[in-house]
């Protein structure tokens, strides 16, 4: 298996920061709320906020992808059930492209700011110049 390059994000995060979080000792300093965006408009406002809470050195923010709308009309007892396309898009998009340099680690958020449809992110330090 070839090494995973060194700005590759983790996904998930470590135990002292999970607790940290999951007590309340951790503040989230930002927060983005992607509910009812399309992927299109949801990845430019990710790109956006990212970049913007890494210029101000924020460390700790929250992504809100909601947890999806359940389907119309019933899955199949063969068909996985898909709900969700941001809950599913901004892990991908985290992981790839220009933003992953830009994350540390990220996982599903403790249950009390929002579990499964939101995402806890840690963010590098801005680059100085």
């Amino acid at each position: 298996m070839p090494p995973r390059p060194s700005h590759a994000p983790h996904s998930g995060l470590d135990r002292q920061t999970a607790r940290k979080l999951d007590k309340g000792h951790l503040a989230v300093e930002a927060r983005l709320d992607l509910h009812g965006m399309r992927q299109r408009d949801a990845h430019v406002a990710l790109r956006k906020f990212l970049k913007w809470a890494q210029g101000k050195d924020y460390r700790h923010v929250l992504v809100i992808t909601g947890k999806g709308s359940p389907r119309a009309t019933p899955a199949t007892f063969y068909e996985d059930e898909t709900r969700g396309v941001l809950r599913q898009a901004v892990p991908h998009w985290l992981s790839h492209g220009d933003l992953a340099p830009l994350i540390v680690s990220f996982s599903e958020a403790p249950r009390r700011l929002g579990g499964g449809g939101a995402l806890y992110v840690r963010l590098r330090k801005s680059p100085r110049a």
